[in-house]
């Protein structure tokens, strides 16, 4: 899913890692976050609302709404129960099928932005097996899904930020430590006369997962800045990911 945002007179792309998607929510209303993180037998979502959202692509204002409608999915595992009706969702993850499940050496294969995001992965289990829901994809040619997450953005004179969090859930099959160094990516580029500064850091991880399903929390950070007496662009990306599941986080259809 890409959320696009128009921000010092040039178009800024958030490429939200491979996950669209996540998982877990509570029953007291709010916006679907908070609750336990390790080691569930289930997931059970239950009547929870779902939201949309709007970046005003010449402000940089973003604008969430209610979802009312109803939405079909395309083809999901057995172990996937959703639906969403009235803008209210209901879905149950239930224990997967050793036939759905995968290595967990594969993790850090997850994410990827055309380069090794994690270098140095460790596995304190190497015969553990797993599985990720990927993304709730929405039947239709839209490309279109249902997650978990939550936006903010802010811009003031010639700069900008745009924060985009995703909750996800890994299943594994016994208890494993998945451990990974960081990376630092920078570059720069000449167009136009302008010149452009990119970097990219990933913050090592420590993930310590329980039997069952667990849930991920990926902080994803985009700051933009021009300084018009050098004519130089920065960009800055920056991302983390942790074992949890903020209250801060919402249903949402994008």
């Amino acid at each position: 899913m890409k959320n696009i945002l128009k921000m010092l007179g040039f178009t800024v792309i958030i490429t939200v890692i491979g996950f669209s998607i996540a998982a877990c929510g509570d029953d007291n209303g709010g916006t679907g976050g908070g609750g336990p993180a390790t080691g569930l037998d289930e997931v059970v979502v239950e009547n929870q609302q779902v939201y949309t959202y709007q970046i005003n692509e010449e402000t940089g204002k973003l604008s969430w709404t209610d979802f009312k409608g109803n939405l079909s999915f395309k083809s999901l595992p057995s172990y996937v129960e959703i639906s969403v009706t009235g803008g209210k969702l209901n879905l149950t993850l239930n224990t997967p099928n050793e036939a759905d499940l995968g290595t967990v050496s594969s993790f850090s294969n997850y994410f990827n932005e055309g380069f090794d995001m994690y270098k140095n992965q460790s596995i304190s289990d190497e015969s553990v097996k797993m599985v990720i829901i990927r993304e709730f994809e929405i039947n239709g040619n839209n490309y279109d899904s249902l997650f978990k997450g939550n936006e903010t953005v802010s811009r003031s004179g010639n700069s900008g930020s745009q924060t985009s969090e995703r909750a996800f859930f890994i299943y594994v099959d016994n208890p494993v430590v998945i451990k990974a160094d960081g990376v630092i990516e920078q570059g720069e580029n000449k167009f136009g006369g302008d010149t452009y500064i990119n970097k990219f850091t990933s913050s090592k991880i420590n993930l310590s997962l329980e039997k069952g399903w667990n849930v991920l929390h990926m902080n994803y950070k985009l700051t933009v800045s021009y300084n018009s007496t050098t004519s130089t662009y920065n960009d800055n990306r920056t991302i983390s990911i942790s074992v949890g599941n903020p209250n801060s986080l919402r249903w949402v259809y994008n």
